[in-house]
Parts: structure tokens; sequence; C-alpha cells
């Protein structure tokens, strides 16, 4: 029996087929940059999988406070405050109220860095910032008999003091990566200096006392003022939130001058930028925003009908940001929460 084939049919048939066959490989994460071998999918791969502004708690729970090593939401958390992400996913977190450094594998497993007490015996207690350097050295910032423990990778224990001038509030407030060498940079209420050591072993040196007068907004020269917050731009920019609520930058000509003056901000705790330095995100009273061009957008926040926070989009999730970790490919924003650690998905 002879059969007519219609070669328009044929190849429309094949066409169909092809695109088929393209759409099934683009839908599933199939290559070795979306999955590691571990089977666990990366941030941008994970990233994809979610709406843009998907909030997820990824380690510890929502409102529920404590203490225990796990993995995800096994894990236990009381007040985490300042974070440190690492290339490679790994977390490391300042867990204030449990007087704890915490550490978050790409996995989501939590466990626990062993701190030793201090030659004078003094524990680590309420730990706000910490550091990782490239040698390993893990460095924090804390309320204690010490403000400044560095652990390094053999185990010892330094706990440097500050380098200050007299009369000057001997409190850390902020610590931070210089993003072109594995120098640290630190601030006080009243300066920021590199995370170094000084002739007497005094950790601080090279000073930078914001001049007063450039604080347009005190009622007076003798009125006292804070550096909330401090980030080191790719720009070479350092960009700082005084009072929380002022931005200024520090150039590296020298200048030191208020930027978006006409910006309402509430309560900075914490501000990060992109490499290319377009985007700044900031933690302001618990919302995480964005200043782009100028213009500044609420991203996630606090939510009144979910005052204990819950995950998910937008406006929609419940969110009280403390410290803020941008992704390698700044896919994803971590941050720590009132009692865990979670993500906003920016793309």
């Amino acid at each position: 029996m002879k059969t007519n084939s219609n070669p328009v049919l044929l190849l429309g048939v094949s066409i169909i087929l092809f695109i088929a066959a393209c759409k099934k490989n683009t839908e599933a994460p199939s290559t070795v940059s979306d999955i590691d071998k571990l089977g666990v999918m990366s941030a941008t791969a994970a990233a994809k999988a979610h709406a843009s502004l998907t909030v997820v708690t990824f380690a510890g729970h929502i409102n529920s406070f404590g203490y225990a090593d796990g993995t995800g939401s096994t894990a236990f958390f009381n007040y985490p405050a300042g974070i440190d992400l690492m290339d490679d996913g790994t977390l490391y977190v300042a867990d204030s109220y449990n007087n704890k450094i915490r550490k978050i594998t790409p996995g989501n497993v939590v466990s626990t860095i062993p701190i030793p007490n201090a030659s004078d015996g003094a524990s680590l207690v309420y730990p706000r910032s910490v550091r990782v350097s490239k040698d390993g050295s893990i460095n924090i910032i804390s309320d204690g008999r010490h403000n400044i423990l560095i652990l390094k990778p053999g185990g010892a224990l330094s706990t440097p003091a500050v380098s200050l001038r007299q009369g000057e509030f001997s409190g850390v407030t902020s610590l931070e990566h210089d993003p072109y060498s594995d120098i640290l940079w630190m601030s006080t209420n009243a300066s920021f200096r590199k995370f170094l050591p000084d002739n007497a072993g005094n950790i601080g040196i090279n000073p930078y006392y914001v001049p007063v007068d450039s604080l347009k907004y005190l009622p007076n020269p003798y009125t006292s003022y804070y550096i909330m917050a401090l980030y080191c731009g790719y720009n070479g920019i350092k960009y700082l939130a005084m009072d929380g609520k002022h931005i200024y930058k520090y150039t590296p000509s020298g200048l030191f001058t208020e930027i978006y003056k006409d910006l309402k901000f509430n309560g900075i705790t914490s501000i990060i930028a992109s490499k290319d330095s377009r985007v700044l995100y900031i933690a302001d009273q618990g919302a995480i925003k964005s200043i782009v061009n100028g213009k500044l957008q609420f991203l996630v926040g606090p939510n009144n009908k979910y005052p204990f926070g819950r995950d998910g989009v937008g406006s929609q999730a419940g969110v009280y940001a403390q410290s803020l970790a941008l992704s390698k490919d700044e896919s994803t924003i971590y941050f720590s929460d009132n009692s865990c650690i979670r993500k906003l998905y920016l793309r």
C-alpha cells in the first residue's frame, strides 16, 4: 500500500517537537552551575525558582526564640544581629542573646563556633558584629568586657583594646570588609578607622573623625552623634548612617558630605551596595529598602497584619531586618531577623 507524506505537515511537527524539547531543557536546572554535586541548588537557580521580592526563612523560626544547632527550622536563634556572607555561601551570625557565633553552611546546617574565654576569664557577651578575614580569623564586636575579640584559625583568642582619643566613647559600632584588600574597617560613635593594631597593640589606626560642623542636622556642635552603620563600597566610597537618619559619604579624595538629603530615613542599621555602586540597600527600622538614582523604594518590611513576621512576596511578607548581606551574584539579600535568618530574592 502506498502512503503519501505531506512535507509541510512533517516540517510543522518537527518544529513543534524541537520547541518542546528546548522548553523542557530550560525549565529544569540540570547543569553543574545550577545544582552542585551535593544536590544543593545554587543561589542563582534558587532565585529563579521564586518570584521577585520573595522572602524565605531558611534557618530558625519566625518569632520563636531559643538555642539549638541543626538544619533549617530545627535550629534556634535569639536575636541574631550582624552577619557575614562568604563567597561560597557560608554565613556567620552574631547570635546576640545566646552569646554565640553561629555558622550556617550552604546546606542550611547551623552549628556553633566555640569561642574560648579571654585570658582574664571573660566570656563572649552580646556579640553584635562578626567578620571573617581571608586567613580564617573570626573578628567579633561585642558589648561585653572586651569590645573586640579575634579568634585565630588555630583557636587562639586575642582581645585588643580600641585606640581612641581622650574622652571618646569606647564602643565599636560597625565592622566592615574592604572590597580590595584583607583589611577591615571599624567605626565608633565619632570615627572610622582601619581594624589594624598600632605600635602599642591597640586596634584602630589612621582614624578619621567625623567633623561636627558637617553634620548640618545637629542643633549645635555640642550635640552627641553616632555612626550607626558603615559600608565600604567597590567605588572606593565609604557610606555612613549618621544617627540612623542621615547618609553621608566619604570619598577617596577626603570629601565628607551628606547625600540623599531629600529622603527620609527612620533608623538605618545596615547598608550594602551592588558592585557597580548604582544601588544601595538599607535596613531601615526593620524594612529593607533600595536607593536607585536618588529614589527610595520599599522592598519588604514590617507588616501590621502579621506583626510577628511571615514569609511571602513583597508587602505580603512580614520582616524586621537587622543586618544585610548581598550574595556574590547579587540575586539575593541575606538578613538577620528577630529570631531567624532569612533571604530576600531580588530577581
